[in-house]
């Protein structure tokens, strides 16, 4: 159902910082592996993404304040990434991720 998966949510930010920490939060793979764990979700081609499994795997608050240096370097790892396609950058932004986790 489209109202039931994540082609549904819409950010309260338009933020550019925040909106790229988040993108690269949610395709970190510390973020997959937790998605995946709790979904069942395994797939690599067309997996279902719903927003209740979304809402258990929750985000860090920290990435919607764009003023925190985390979200800064995600964001700028993110869009670099973007730009460029260099896998250094995705190396960065799971490394990053990691610490965040840790440092919970």
């Amino acid at each position: 159902c489209y109202l039931n998966s994540a082609h549904a949510i819409i950010p309260f930010s338009n933020n550019k910082v925040v909106l790229y920490a988040l993108c690269a939060y949610l395709n970190s793979d510390l973020f997959k592996a937790r998605y995946q764990l709790i979904s069942g979700e395994i797939r690599r081609t067309f997996p279902q993404v719903h927003v209740s499994t979304m809402k258990k795997v929750r985000v860090p608050v920290v990435l919607f304040d764009s003023s925190q240096t985390l979200t800064i370097n995600l964001a700028h790892h993110a869009e670099r990434f973007s730009i460029s396609d260099d896998t250094l950058h995705l190396d960065q932004i799971n490394q990053l991720v990691r610490e965040l986790h840790e440092n919970r």
